[in-house]
């Protein structure tokens, strides 16, 4: 009943609203017009007077009937956890917002170059600034966050099969890293009793962390995953045995040798040298794009062994022999990824070492490597951003190292920098837009320039800014600000 009253009232207010907005005579306030349950208006009032009051009361009334009601169940949330490190200071704040933004450009998974960053300083991100979101993949300093925004009880607890629940999915990837690295037998019986429980992409990202410091005992659990309900998981422990040496295809496959051979027919291996003879192995010429296009499939399909076999080399005189500049580039690329995928370590190794050279030859080298960084530790990653950047010919731009690494490389010194082709070749581009526009326009140096910031050391950071002013472009650029917060940060020590 007081619901029906409290509609036909509100159909009244919404009706003496249109008269008010109409005007004229119609909007003299009679009491025939206004809810019942309202007190009469003061009848020694003018009429204008009276219809203010009718305003008044209408538009509390108004606010009141549609007002939103409390849930039935409140919920208090704690208090925003303390992190070990300090917050960030109010005056570098704003700073760290329009680095924030400018990282996004990139990609949000750059968001962790920047707290890393603050990270070397022992600093943390204002949670006003910066908050993560449900299974983001952060730096395990703000995982109290984390949790306390998906609302699951932080554990400070070792991850063990019986508390796996009680970590975000997030924590179980970072933490089974860090227990494969020092114990791969427990991680690897941690992931056996809780990975088939997970949903298939998560149960991909669990799995794979038996890459680090994958071993002989990690067979027999891969083998089971023979019959997993998810295709890519299937292919997972099929690339990761095949690293080991098992479940290899066998070479008397018929199909497979015939698949080898038909590919082997588009390759050519050629000899040269007097004395010492070197083998290539390059693209022979096709007579259709249609052949291209299947050679190309075939380069990712087909097993490194057989179309070793069926070029009469190894797999590592493959490897070793392949030359990369008398491939197309898709032919390349999809060599690579089936290399990656199941290839032995000391393979990826040498593929690493011949593509690092390559980089003095073609720009898109760089992309080549990138395929390989999923067989590479953290430290290794590092080590060969450091090498790339040290190599004074290498062709590549600052903001293609970025899905290399993380963390700022602080080996990196400016006199060495200053050197590197992909300097020279920012400057020129720096160089001719501020000669044609006066300004540096979004385009691929602000990028360099930015990625710059999340990668070198505060001291070379300063040298790059001393640089780029003498150039022409302003201090106050924008462009300059993570190189800026870099150079801060260091002055708090």
């Amino acid at each position: 009943m007081l619901i029906e009253t409290a509609r036909q009232e509100l159909a009244q207010i919404d009706q003496l609203y249109k008269r008010w907005l109409i005007g004229g005579q119609g909007t003299t306030a009679i009491d025939t017009q206004l809810p019942k349950s309202w007190p009469e208006l003061d009848q020694n009032l003018s009429h204008s007077c009276q219809r203010r009051q009718a305003l008044i009361l209408a538009s509390a009334q108004r606010s009141w009937l549609l007002a939103q009601s409390e849930p039935q169940e409140l919920l208090t949330k704690p208090p925003l956890p303390q992190l070990e490190f300090v917050t960030l200071a109010d005056d570098l704040r704003g700073l760290f917002k329009r680095c924030l933004e400018q990282t996004k450009q990139f990609s949000p998974s750059k968001t962790n170059h920047l707290l890393n960053i603050l990270a070397q300083h022992k600093i943390s991100a204002h949670p006003a600034d910066w908050l993560p979101k449900q299974n983001d993949d952060v730096p395990a300093l703000y995982w109290p966050w984390l949790a306390w925004v998906t609302q699951v009880n932080q554990s400070q607890q070792s991850l063990t099969a019986d508390n796996w629940s009680q970590f975000l999915p997030a924590q179980h990837i970072e933490l089974l890293r860090a227990l494969r690295r020092n114990n791969p037998q427990q991680a690897r019986e941690i992931i056996a009793q809780c990975a088939a429980n997970e949903p298939a992409e998560r149960r991909y990202k669990v799995i794979d962390t038996l890459a680090i410091k994958l071993s002989q005992q990690d067979i027999e659990y891969l083998n089971s995953l023979a019959n997993d309900r998810s295709k890519k998981v299937v292919e997972l422990s099929t690339q990761l045995l095949m690293r080991l040496g098992e479940n290899v295809p066998p070479t008397d496959d018929q199909r497979a040798c015939e698949l080898a051979d038909e590919l082997a027919a588009w390759l050519t291996v050629k000899t040269s040298g007097l004395f010492k003879k070197t083998k290539h192995v390059v693209a022979a010429p096709l007579k259709s794009k249609k052949q291209q296009a299947l050679r190309s499939e075939w380069l990712e399909q087909v097993s490194l062994i057989h179309l070793a076999q069926a070029l009469s080399l190894s797999p590592r005189e493959l490897v070793e022999n392949w030359q990369f500049s008398q491939h197309r580039y898709l032919d390349n690329y999809n060599f690579i990824t089936n290399v990656a995928r199941h290839a032995p370590d000391e393979i990826i190794q040498i593929v690493i070492t011949r593509l690092r050279d390559y980089l003095n030859e073609e720009q898109h080298a760089i992309n080549l490597l990138e395929l390989l960084l999923p067989r590479l530790s953290s430290d290794e990653r590092q080590k060969l951003v450091s090498e790339i950047m040290s190599h004074n010919k290498a062709i590549y731009r600052f903001d293609e190292l970025l899905p290399f690494t993380d963390q700022p490389i602080g080996a990196i010194q400016w006199r060495v920098l200053a050197k590197t082709l992909a300097w020279k070749t920012l400057e020129q581009q720096i160089i001719e837009q501020i000669e044609k526009t006066s300004y540096l326009e979004q385009s691929y140096a602000t990028r360099g320039i930015i990625a710059l910031g999340l990668l070198v050391s505060s001291d070379c950071a300063k040298q790059i800014i001393e640089r780029l002013v003498k150039l022409g472009m302003l201090n106050v650029d924008p462009v300059f600000d993570c190189l800026k917060l870099n150079i801060k940060l260091s002055e708090l020590q």
